[in-house]
């Protein structure tokens, strides 16, 4: 079975976090006690992460804590942007989508056709719909 863990984890890029040091999490009736918590994670976080065991609740069964501390960008609150849409300029900003729609074909659209018709209504957003408040 422990080779069949290690082959998994090395194909995977799989990290077993397990220390000797650690108590046992299960602890049978009969006075002994093992280690079955196999915590596995990915390599790349292995650094960030922090695992503890629980004392005994009183079930026989030791609680395994795992804390992974990511060091992710927080991403700000994006600001609605208000638009003056009593003053757009509408027939040129339909025009502008009518075109952009014809190029586009029918069929499955990818990714990058997304981006692009996004882009493309987000320039056409900004030229023809001024942005301020409804005056």
């Amino acid at each position: 079975m422990g080779q069949t863990v290690e082959a998994s984890n090395d194909s995977n890029a799989m990290f077993l976090m397990y220390d000797f040091e650690d108590p046992d999490t299960f602890i049978h009736y009969s006075g002994s006690s093992t280690y079955p918590d196999l915590t596995m994670i990915t390599t790349n976080v292995v650094d960030q992460c922090i695992k503890t065991v629980i004392g005994d609740p009183g079930s026989g069964h030791r609680i395994t804590k795992l804390i992974v501390e990511l060091k992710a960008k927080l991403k700000r609150d994006i600001r609605k942007i208000k638009r003056n849409f009593k003053k757009a300029k509408w027939r040129n900003f339909t025009d502008l989508m009518e075109n952009l729609v014809k190029e586009k074909p029918n069929n499955h659209i990818h990714y990058q056709e997304t981006t692009a018709f996004s882009g493309a209504l987000k320039r056409n957003t900004k030229q023809n719909i001024l942005k301020g408040t409804n005056v």
